[in-house]
């Protein structure tokens, strides 16, 4: 679901601030800060893409017959990998603006559109690595019908803190930068 959020995120998420193309003079000159104007092209593509996200991860998992406990691990990890990502999508899209291209498609396979991609699969890399490991400490056990021990439910809590926690970050940063980004283009 991730890799399909991803490309969706690039395709629409993205060239939300290049799509201004040359009427960006009007979001310069307009009392609206360059803050609140991407705030607003994440929130346009954030809602449908999260609940698209999760639509999608709730319906697998039902038609996979998933244990309660991956389900809603997977439903919690889909959604704050939806918010880094598009947060990722935004912020990168304002720091590489193609205001010049003729379609959406050379948005998107631009320069900044390719460095959006690579960050994003390796952000997903690292994450699906960082849930492994408490998921396969959960089956391990699960598979055994023995209780995890105390310092097993740490280690299941610390990779999935840090999941949690590192989509976060990549959301934050993402989008400072490219709130900066606008400010200085702007100024």
């Amino acid at each position: 679901a991730s890799f399909v959020l991803s490309s969706i995120a690039v395709r629409f998420v993205f060239p939300a601030v290049s799509m201004e193309s040359t009427s960006f003079w009007i979001v310069r000159t307009s009392p609206v800060s360059m803050s609140s104007f991407l705030w607003s092209k994440f929130a346009t593509g954030f809602v449908p893409i999260v609940f698209f996200a999760t639509f999608l991860t709730i319906a697998a998992n039902e038609m996979l017959s998933v244990h309660p406990f991956l389900k809603v691990l997977t439903a919690v990890a889909v959604v704050f990998m939806s918010l880094a990502l598009v947060g990722l999508a935004a912020g990168l899209g304002a720091q590489y603006p193609r205001f010049g291209a003729e379609n959406v498609n050379q948005i998107a396979g631009s320069y900044g559109g390719v460095v959006f991609m690579v960050t994003a699969v390796a952000f997903i890399c690292i994450e699906i690595a960082l849930l492994a490991w408490p998921t396969s400490i959960f089956l391990f056990y699960e598979f055994r019908n023995r209780p995890i021990p105390g310092p097993r439910q740490l280690a299941m809590a610390a990779g999935v803190i840090s999941a949690l926690s590192l989509s976060v970050g990549v959301f934050y940063f993402s989008m400072r930068r490219g709130i900066r980004a606008l400010t200085a283009l702007a100024g």
